[in-house]
Order: structure tokens, then sequence, then C-alpha cells
């Protein structure tokens, strides 16, 4: 509480009571008292953000492809055509559910001999990318 000329002014009409005409006034005159602050030119708190961006979902996620290591023609789009190693997180751009689940995928499908270890599949050297390995989609973690 705040004393002011004399009387105890409570937390919510502190506002009126700093205005102009120093006087006591009610919850409906601080809501106009504000709103003659605000303006007509100020934005209305009411809508969202328009310059926020939109969620980027991995490219799994966004078109809801569930794995299977019996899918190897998808996992190899993950896995080097030289190394035959699993490109990192932040080459492919996907989320670290999916990039674990992915790893784990191709780990079972390597283990049950459907799928190489060193290099990728001839076959599917030919596939279009799901992603561009020279260009990541995150900056690197390092």
């Amino acid at each position: 509480y705040y004393i002011m000329f004399k009387t105890i002014i409570k937390p919510s009409q502190w506002l009126c009571a700093l205005s102009q005409n120093k006087t006591l006034c009610t919850s409906t005159s601080i809501s106009d008292f504000i709103e003659k602050l605000r303006g007509p030119d100020m934005p209305d708190p009411t809508i969202s953000n328009p310059y926020k961006r939109e969620e980027e979902k991995c490219i799994l996620c966004a078109n809801s492809i569930i794995l299977d290591y019996k899918n190897v023609r998808l996992l190899s789009q993950f896995v080097s055509p030289y190394t035959g190693r699993i490109y990192p997180i932040h080459i492919t751009g996907l989320c670290s559910k999916q990039y674990d689940l992915l790893v784990a995928e191709i780990k079972k499908s390597r283990l049950t001999g459907l799928m190489p270890f060193l290099l990728k599949t001839p076959a599917y050297l030919e596939d279009p990318w799901l992603f561009d390995p020279n260009r990541p989609k995150k900056a690197h973690p390092y």
C-alpha cells in the first residue's frame, strides 16, 4: 500500500493516483486509462506475433514416415555412399528422436544382413537425395 495525499491507496489504484487528475478511480477507469496510453497506433495484444516462424519439422515427422529395418532403400539415404557411415544429425536435419530411431534401425538392418557395413548398396546410388550432405541443415555442433 502507498500513502498519497493522506489516503491509503491499493496497488490496483496506483495508475489512477499517478495520472493527471490525482483522484482515485475504479478498475474500469484503469482499463480506460491504459487504453488511452496505448493509442490507436499501438498493436493489438490479442493478435499473435505475425513475424513468428513456423515450427520446422524434420522430413520424417512432417511426412509421418515410420522407420523400419527392412526398408533398406530409405535407410540407405542417411548413409554415406563412400564410407558407409551414418550422416550426423546436423546434416540430415532430423529431430533427435527420429535420429536415434534411425541409428537403431540401421544397426539392426546391418546385423540382420540386409544392409552393408562399409558401402552403400550400388542399386541405391541413383536414388534422389532427401537432403544435401554438402549443405547441412543446421550449424556444425563444434
